[in-house]
């Protein structure tokens, strides 16, 4: 039942990127689903990084010594600063651990 039920969503799954990208099948998407997509990544960012941010321990927490929400702030500024998003993403995580440092003495 368990293989199925795989074998299944694989389908599924393989079906949806063939239907979208296949170039013998003539699909194209209005204007509006178009603009819309445009959304997608930043929606699923957003998603990603705000609980990982703004929550500890099951708990909204805006603390300002707060790693997270140092290293957040820090990356937000790197990244209307500097364009190289993996220098961005380094330095980010630089902020964390050297406020995870300063703070837990």
């Amino acid at each position: 039942m368990m293989w199925l039920l795989i074998f299944t969503m694989a389908l599924i799954t393989f079906y949806n990127r063939y239907a979208l990208m296949s170039p013998r099948l003539k699909l194209t998407l209005g204007d509006n689903a178009q603009r819309l997509l445009k959304y997608t990544a930043p929606a699923v960012l957003t998603g990603l990084w705000a609980p990982i941010v703004f929550t500890e321990h099951h708990q909204f927490n805006t603390d300002p010594t707060s790693p997270y929400l140092i290293a957040g702030f820090v990356t937000l500024v790197l990244s209307r600063l500097i364009k190289a998003p993996l220098l961005v993403v380094g330095l980010g995580m630089g902020a964390f651990y050297l406020a995870d440092w300063i703070f837990k003495i």
